[in-house]
């Protein structure tokens, strides 16, 4: 009681790195690396309106082990100038908490490329766009790797794994939608992916992922729950008929669940340097009118 109200006095930077040290395995990022990659191209426009401030940047992360995930738990931007003058320093997103900006996945040992989204203040935006700066990213990271995987059906399916706890699988009532719902005693796993497949043919529908990155060792509550809900639907219909997928409700019946749990494993910081780059070629509407003209 008397310690934690001096938390609140804390650098981000002091806290993170006591995270650090507190990580299983800090050795396992080591090898991890974050460039800019102009190579990759502008992302195809998003599926959800964005903002007109946002850049979307292309970056390349390598030197990743098989089945694992990096989370961005809070990156800090600064515009330099030509003539050295600082433009603007602050956040790369305005909110909160993990907001996915930054999709790193990967079931192979290899590199990611892929766009962070950055959401810059209008005012800057408007006054930088254009020009050539300096862009510098300071990274705070979180490394997951696979825990465990397993399998339930889709149909009224029933299991009991360590990770995830007591399973079970239903049809919603929309008829469009495997629901999965699972209940564990003590703490769930901070990341888990749910892929619908069918292994008598092979076929499989995009993993949907459930994140909630909360990495304190130990929960601290005056009543804390015994047991921990999971939950999440995996689509096989999309009802407008505008998405097919390749494991439909024809072949639910054969049809079943791969859980993946992951758990963190070290806490790291990168920095990305962009010596010379000009905003307004990356912006989230320059791709969408490139996706328009092609």
């Amino acid at each position: 009681m008397l310690l934690a109200p001096m938390l609140s006095f804390s650098t981000w930077d002091s806290t993170f790195s006591v995270q650090r040290w507190l990580s299983p395995d800090p050795a396992a990022a080591d090898s991890i690396a974050i460039s800019f990659d102009p190579g990759l191209g502008k992302s195809p426009a998003e599926p959800v309106p964005t903002s007109p401030n946002a850049v979307l940047l292309p970056l390349r992360v390598s030197g990743l082990a098989a089945e694992s995930v990096v989370m961005n738990d809070r990156a800090y931007i600064r515009l330099v100038g030509r003539d050295g003058t600082t433009l603007f320093g602050g956040r790369t997103t305005a909110s909160l908490g993990y907001g996915d900006d930054f999709s790193v996945r990967t079931t192979e040992r290899g590199e990611v490329r892929t766009h962070q989204r950055i959401v810059l203040p209008g005012a800057v935006y408007e006054r930088v766009h254009t020009q050539r700066i300096r862009v510098e990213i300071d990274y705070s990271l979180t490394l997951f790797q696979l825990e465990a995987a397993n399998t339930v059906a889709a149909l009224s399916g029933d299991g009991r794994f360590p990770a995830l706890g007591w399973c079970k699988t239903k049809i919603d009532e929309d008829g469009d939608e495997v629901e999965l719902g699972c209940v564990k005693t003590g703490r769930a796993p901070a990341c888990v992916s749910v892929t619908l497949e069918n292994p008598a043919n092979g076929k499989r529908n995009p993993e949907s992922w459930y994140c909630d990155p909360d990495y304190a060792p130990h929960r601290v509550h005056v009543h804390p729950d015994a047991v921990s809900w999971l939950g999440g639907e995996v689509r096989f219909r999309d009802s407008p008929g505008l998405a097919r997928y390749s494991v439909d409700g024809s072949q639910l019946a054969d049809a079943q669940l791969t859980l993946k749990s992951f758990r963190p494993r070290a806490h790291f910081t990168r920095r990305l340097v962009i010596p010379d780059i000009r905003l307004s070629e990356w912006t989230a509407g320059a791709a969408a009118d490139e996706t328009r003209r092609h």
